[in-house]
């Protein structure tokens, strides 16, 4: 029984110091609040707000990978991608004796880095880097009525590359891709390249 008694008082020991190291420090705190507020800032349309808390140095890349000065984004009136709700997962990470700090926004599959420096006037915004995870791959099939010469076009209307993956089954003599608009010069079909493990 002492020892069952024990080994309880070593994990309740442990199980205190965890969530005695989790508590944010005050830094961390306060650049948690700074990076809501701009959130809140950008929600209700303070640019002015919005100005204050950009680092003169401040650049902005978005989910296109285009990055943005601070003079251009003010005009621009650029948006996060990440609205500040009640449901935005917001964590802080503190480097550089807690003067620089990385803060996630996150929003299901939207993300936002956010990495603030602390200047003489508080915490300021020095950049911005957007990503958004893809959906899942849309997808179908094409069953052919008769036999004979079948095709399908489809254009990327996005600047994205996109990967196309064409299964065939069945009988068939010759398969031709075109690329190009609207019809392109023909090139053999290619067997995409093992996978790597």
């Amino acid at each position: 029984m002492q020892r069952y008694l024990a080994v309880m008082f070593v994990l309740c020991l442990g199980s205190g110091l965890v969530l005695a190291q989790t508590k944010p420090s005050p830094a961390e705190d306060a650049v948690v609040k700074a990076d809501r507020a701009l959130g809140m800032a950008y929600a209700k349309g303070d640019t002015s707000a919005v100005e204050k808390m950009l680092d003169p140095d401040f650049s902005w890349i978005d989910t296109d990978g285009i990055m943005t000065e601070r003079t251009d984004v003010l005009r621009g009136g650029l948006k996060p991608l990440v609205p500040m709700t009640v449901e935005t997962k917001v964590w802080a990470h503190m480097y550089g004796n807690n003067k620089v700090a990385w803060v996630t926004d996150n929003a299901g599959k939207k993300y936002a880095a956010h990495i603030w420096v602390e200047r003489p006037q508080g915490w300021r915004l020095l950049h911005v880097n957007e990503i958004e995870t893809a959906t899942e791959a849309p997808g179908g099939t094409y069953r052919a009525p008769y036999p004979g010469l079948h095709g399908w076009y489809w254009k990327n209307s996005s600047k994205k590359d996109v990967k196309i993956v064409l299964n065939a089954a069945g009988f068939w003599t010759e398969a031709w891709m075109f690329s190009g608009d609207p019809m392109g010069d023909p090139m053999p079909l290619q067997d995409p390249k093992p996978p790597e493990y």
